[in-house]
């Protein structure tokens, strides 16, 4: 799988709350780092710090995927989550490999 898949496979509901807290410190450390006001050299220095951090939790989050092994783990609730999810990329385009894996493994979980 390359980059480019990992990037729109499913994304766990682990990290996707990381998405939006790296999302969070990124926006706040941003809007540090463009404000008007001259602000100390100790925040400016924070707010670059936010910013990396933010950035790194951000693509960590959106290349890790989920695997047809994790499906056995799941509650019933991430499993429709994750299925809502595959659903959603298959109206948007035709869903790889590993994506059709994963529709296959979870209708055979719920259904069972």
């Amino acid at each position: 799988m390359n980059i480019k898949e990992r990037l729109k496979s499913p994304t766990p509901k682990f990290w996707k709350k990381v998405v939006r807290i790296g999302v969070g410190i990124g926006a706040v450390a941003g809007a540090m780092l463009l404000a008007p006001i001259t602000l100390p050299a100790l925040v400016v220095t924070a707010a670059g710090y936010g910013v990396a951090v933010g950035t790194t939790a951000l693509i960590l989050a959106k290349l890790t995927k989920v695997d047809v092994s994790d499906i056995q783990n799941m509650d019933f609730s991430e499993k429709l989550d994750l299925k809502a999810d595959i659903e959603k990329i298959e109206a948007k385009r035709d869903l790889t490999e590993h994506e059709q894996n994963l529709k296959d493994e979870l209708n055979r979980n719920i259904l069972s």
